[in-house]
């Protein structure tokens, strides 16, 4: 499945292995998925989230994390070794349902777009992202016509 993510997913994936490393947890959980979307995406999901109010700053708070917690990116991805930290299962379910959000809009490739529609499948991710103010609907909505529209 890796294979068909693009350059900005699989930044992302690094990222978010970044942000587990940074925050000593044992694996990649959704939300660091979701914080790598922040840190390494500057396309259509990350631009969706900022404009709904989700922003890295907004979820570090609602989980009660502080920048001095959750160190800057890009500082360990490039010293791991394989196998060093693993992804969570609702993590893995994530990533596979970025793969069928990908197969659902018949995308040859899996994109930070398809990531974050995978990851707002998840009942804790919609819990986090209306306790942002913003809805995991629309914000599906929105990011599934922006990819068909660039698609």
């Amino acid at each position: 499945m890796f294979e068909l993510f693009t350059d900005a997913a699989s930044a992302v994936l690094r990222h978010a292995v970044d942000e587990a490393l940074s925050l000593h947890a044992k694996e990649v959980e959704p939300v660091h998925l979701l914080l790598g979307i922040m840190d390494a995406d500057d396309g259509i999901a990350a631009t969706v989230l900022q404009g709904d109010g989700v922003g890295r700053q907004s979820v570090l708070r609602e989980l009660d994390l502080t920048e001095s917690t959750a160190s800057a990116p890009h500082r360990f991805h490039n010293r791991l070794k394989g196998g060093a930290i693993q992804y969570s299962g609702a993590s893995e379910l994530a990533l596979k349902a970025a793969e069928e959000q990908a197969k659902q809009l018949q995308s040859p490739t899996i994109s930070a777009g398809h990531l974050l529609l995978g990851l707002l499948e998840a009942d804790d991710m919609k819990k986090l992202v209306g306790a942002l103010g913003a809805g995991a609907d629309s914000i599906g909505s929105t990011v599934k016509a922006r990819l068909r529209d660039a698609g």
